[in-house]
């Protein structure tokens, strides 16, 4: 019996400027570890049309420890070209939290003791000060950065703390947190400190611009 199709991936090393078409989903999974991509190469799934950039994580550990399922850094990349322009965070300044318009927060890994915001092109906009790994969304506008745990959310830039733990903005005055069937979903003022609760189920998953 012929393979899925959609465990079956074309593969662009870039660098050779080649491309291999209906790749396994355990050989790319293989050529992973052994090496062979890089982090510049591009995958997609066989029959799309969108190239995506290979994602860098580090590698898990037991036990998991700070951030160890998500992006050590983010890497803006010319469409038309596909040559990487700018890099956010990295191994000394790993990616705390979502990136929103105004960028991205990036934690140091040394003793975790400060969180930097970094702007679309890498630079750093402003530092400050953290105690201990935590998860950091910025908001949408820049000016102010959730800092939420299990315990609940505080922010740097705003007066404010709110009892729930902060997954993603919805714009710079809503910040939302995820449910289940024991915690419902909540989206919480960070100018009034209300905090509301809604009638729904599910994680954070991303932003959705404006006019889509």
């Amino acid at each position: 019996m012929a393979e899925p199709k959609k465990f079956q991936f074309d593969v662009w090393l870039t660098h050779a400027n080649t491309v291999y078409r209906g790749v396994p989903y355990e050989v790319v999974t293989d050529w992973i570890q052994q090496g062979r991509l890089l982090e510049d190469d591009r995958i997609r799934p066989v029959g799309t049309e969108e190239w995506f950039v290979l994602a860098k994580v580090p590698a898990c550990t037991q036990g998991g420890g700070p951030f160890c399922c998500g992006p050590m850094e983010l890497h803006v990349v010319d469409a038309a070209t596909a040559a990487r322009r700018y890099t956010l965070g990295g191994s000394q300044c790993i990616i705390a939290g979502p990136p929103t318009t105004a960028g991205v927060v990036c934690e140091n890994t040394s003793n975790y003791s400060q969180g930097t915001v970094l702007n679309w092109t890498g630079a750093t906009v402003r530092h400050f000060t953290i105690q201990g790994p935590v998860s950091a969304e910025l908001s949408p506008d820049g000016t102010a950065v959730a800092l939420s745990s299990n315990t609940g959310t505080t922010f740097e830039g705003i007066k404010r703390s709110l009892d729930l733990e902060a997954c993603g903005w919805i714009d710079n005055q809503h910040v939302i947190a995820g449910g289940d069937t024991e915690q419902q979903p909540r989206i919480g003022d960070v100018t009034t400190g209300v905090i509301v609760a809604i009638n729904a189920q599910g994680v954070c998953g991303g932003v959705i611009p404006g006019g889509l």
